[in-house]
């Protein structure tokens, strides 16, 4: 039995054995297609990367492609119009009258209709229908396009047709148009609404070629390249039913007073003409040719009266109070008893070398966030100085300005950018970007104890003197700014041409970014390591530092219709202020990438312009091309105020100007210094300002 048993063993033990091997090799064949089948996962994501990388590129040369052919198509209808420059189009005439020899018949007609003197003569070089079927009788005529040897024989017809305003063929209206391509017609009679609108609105415009609408504004002239931009900015200035602010007060104006040489027109003289009858009438009453002499004298007086509502505070919180005033006008008016008791107060600036500081004019002020220092840039002997100013004040009402002994001057270089920087602490360093004509720009991180140290920088790592804590050498650096976001700890930017490159200023270690044309202006936003940037071509794009790609860096893009000179981030950090070289000021939404507010009144042509924000005030600053300052309602764009320059005007005194709400510190006085020319004088803001030997400007 006992052998039996073995044999049984034996067997079974063969059998596991066979199994065991099986389920071993089963588990070997699963593992090595398991293998497999990651592999083919991995080449199947890595040929879906490629497929989304080539996805991608073949949008962008899509893109890229289509903005070509637009371009092309744009250029190929540039050259079809320059080709028809000299040809023009006559409207209305008789089928027929022409005979066999157009050019004989309108060489002999437009000369004698137009009355062009014996000397104009003009030559044609051909002339015929356009390329139709000949209409029925008593259907409209075909045109006829002639083409003229010379280009001034084309303006010198348009002219005299233009001032005849109407012209006549028997009993046929006749009239002369450019000739032109079917896309650009196309363009220019989009305008047509629009124009026809102007028209009824007595507004003078002008559309100049190929597609440009010159409006002439009373706040000034506006250039639009298409309807739908003039018409959104025609909206944006609309009040009430549609009807537009400036041509509501121009109606109710020349209703009043007339219109310039027929000012009998208007009611005023109406109401003068009346008031001068009845104080002359003997057959009046005493008492009613008094009142009407005295309504005359007070009309007739040129002594300009306070506006009523505006003589104090306590009158506008009182009618407030009584519900007279709505919340927006209540402040708005505020900011206008403020601004307008702003006065100029000429300071004397000290030097603490016992030297005279006031010998060189002013280029450009910039303060610290605290407002208890001025970083000055002076034109110095044909070159530049830089230095620093300290701003002593006291809420009792004193201000003084110390410039710091330590200069730096430059003479080949000019100062382009500059802003704080916070290395150790609070405005620690000055961030100064330094270049000149075919001349590499130098950008410095630059200890602003350096300012007031009387030694000069050290090399030596190991001095205690100030050293320069960043030196950088690029191509034209036109703006920088500094972050202040932990994110970014020490980070600075500078926007080059076509390029805004981003540094660590300790580990010096460098990003670029591509951008469309030349960067003007730069802000980093606080709460997130975002860089908002203002190109010559009038595009604004914010960058994410947080973002490892730059493939597809720009977080948000929108445009405005000229250079950027300046871009201000709220507090808010979804709103951002910009101006451009046309004199614009828009207040846009980041997140729907839209305007929202326009600030009208600044002047600028082509000017580096900046913008200042104060946002615990609620008002924004900026110096035109002008030379005035003006201050609006930051929160309904309001223009509050417009202060000239304490100087002659002049396009190389241009004031430099700083606003703060404590203007030397927590203790400080709120007000603006402007800088100009060699002085510096301080508008008091809302307080009484406590003169201390200081002089006060004549305006």
């Amino acid at each position: 039995m006992e052998k039996g048993v073995n044999k049984i063993q034996s067997l079974l033990d063969r059998k596991l054995d066979t199994l065991t091997a099986s389920v071993e090799m089963l588990i070997s064949d699963n593992r090595a297609l398991g293998h497999r089948v990651k592999e083919v996962e991995d080449k199947q994501v890595s040929f879906t990367e490629s497929l989304d990388f080539v996805g991608q590129d073949l949008c962008d040369y899509k893109k890229k492609m289509e903005e070509e052919i637009s371009e092309l198509k744009d250029q190929l209808d540039d050259l079809e119009n320059r080709a028809r420059r000299q040809n023009l189009r006559l409207v209305g005439f008789p089928e027929g009258v022409e005979g066999k020899n157009a050019v004989n018949f309108l060489q002999e007609w437009l000369p004698n209709i137009l009355g062009l003197e014996t000397g104009d003569s003009i030559q044609i070089e051909r002339a015929h229908r356009t390329f139709q079927r000949r209409p029925e009788e008593g259907s409209r005529p075909r045109t006829i396009v002639i083409r003229l040897l010379r280009f001034t024989d084309v303006e010198k017809i348009l002219d005299a047709a233009r001032k005849k305003r109407s012209l006549q063929y028997g009993n046929s209206d006749i009239m002369i148009f450019r000739d032109m391509s079917t896309a650009l017609y196309r363009k220019r009679k989009a305008f047509m609404p629009l124009k026809k609108r102007l028209h009824d609105k007595n507004v003078s415009f002008r559309l100049l070629h190929p597609t440009n609408l010159v409006l002439d504004l009373p706040e000034g002239r506006h250039t639009f390249s298409s309807p739908a931009s003039a018409q959104l900015y025609l909206e944006n200035e609309c009040l009430g039913k549609g009807e537009p602010r400036w041509w509501a007060k121009d109606a109710a104006l020349s209703k009043v007073f007339g219109s310039f040489g027929n000012p009998h027109e208007g009611l005023y003289v109406d109401l003068l003409l009346t008031l001068f009858t009845l104080q002359g009438q003997e057959s009046m009453k005493t008492t009613a040719r008094v009142k009407a002499k005295g309504f005359l004298d007070g009309l007739l007086s040129t002594k300009k009266a306070p506006r009523a509502g505006l003589n104090t505070a306590l009158l506008l919180l009182k009618k407030r109070d009584l519900g007279l005033l709505p919340g927006n006008s209540f402040y708005r008016l505020a900011h206008e008893v403020k601004v307008s008791g702003m006065r100029p107060h000429r300071l004397e600036v000290q030097s603490t070398d016992n030297s005279n500081p006031n010998t060189a004019n002013f280029i450009l002020i910039v303060g610290d966030s605290a407002c208890e220092r001025l970083f000055t840039v002076n034109d110095f002997h044909g070159g530049t100085k830089c230095s620093i100013m300290n701003i002593s004040g006291c809420n009792q009402g004193s201000l003084s300005l110390e410039m710091c002994g330590n200069l730096y001057f430059t003479r080949i270089l000019k100062v382009n950018s500059i802003c704080w920087a916070s290395v150790c602490h609070p405005d620690s360093h000055v961030l100064l970007c330094l270049g000149g004509i075919d001349i590499a720009s130098h950008i410095n991180v630059m200890p602003a104890s350096f300012f007031s140290n009387s030694n000069p920088v050290s090399p030596s790592p190991s001095s205690d003197q100030p050293r320069i804590l960043s030196s950088v050498t690029m191509s034209k650096v036109w703006s920088c700014a500094w972050c202040l976001n932990p994110q970014a700890d020490k980070t600075f930017s500078t926007g080059l041409s076509r390029e805004v490159a981003v540094q660590d200023a300790e580990t010096r270690q460098m990003k670029t970014y591509s951008a469309g044309s030349d960067v003007l202006a730069q802000q980093f936003a606080l709460r997130a390591p975002v860089l908002f940037n203002g190109c010559r071509s009038g595009e604004i794009f914010s960058i994410d530092l947080r973002q490892r790609s730059r493939r597809d860096h720009r977080a948000s893009c929108f445009h405005q219709e000229s250079a950027i000179t300046s871009v201000r981030i709220l507090q808010d950090e979804n709103y951002l202020l910009a101006a451009d070289m046309l004199g614009q000021i828009k207040l846009w939404d980041v997140r729907v990438t839209k305007p929202v507010q326009w600030y009208k009144g600044h002047h600028n042509e082509h000017a580096y312009l900046p913008i200042h924000v104060n946002e615990p005030e609620g008002l924004l600053l900026a110096v035109g091309q002008d030379c005035y300052t003006r201050l609006w309602s930051l929160k309904d764009g309001h223009l509050l105020r417009t202060i000239p320059s304490p100087h002659p005007t002049a396009k190389d005194l241009i004031p430099s100007v700083v606003f703060s709400s404590q203007l030397g510190g927590r203790r400080g006085l709120p007000g603006l210094l402007m800088a100009v020319k060699h002085d510096v004088y301080y508008f008091p803001y809302n307080t009484d300002y406590q003169e201390g030997g200081q002089q006060q400007a004549d305006y």
